[in-house]
């Protein structure tokens, strides 16, 4: 039987991304993984259940990451943390000026 300790939601639109990061965290084993590539979607899943850590890629093509974590302000207690590339800090800087807990390069 497996303990799972922290629920995440991983959003990217990059396949390739959500792949590897998804597995990674789950041969952790303490990790359940819900994944989306859009971020409609993953405003329904934290409506509809409690994540303890969200993932959001920077590079997200239907609404900017920071615009999310402005609809996020106040809605859902839960921390984010910002996934991009070197290339992207312009965006991550906002995202962490707009609420974001972190990011990852």
């Amino acid at each position: 039987m497996s303990v799972t300790y922290a629920h995440l939601l991983l959003v990217s639109n990059d396949q390739n991304r959500l792949a590897s990061i998804s597995e990674k965290l789950r041969q952790i084993g303490l990790f359940e993984v819900a994944l989306t590539n859009s971020l409609a979607q993953a405003g329904q899943l934290l409506s509809a259940q409690l994540f303890d850590i969200v993932l959001v890629d920077v590079g997200l093509k239907d609404c900017a990451a920071a615009d999310f974590l402005d609809q996020l302000t106040g809605e859902v207690p839960v921390p984010v943390i910002v996934i991009g590339e070197a290339g992207d800090m312009p965006q991550i800087t906002r995202c962490i000026e707009d609420g974001a807990t972190d990011f990852l390069l």
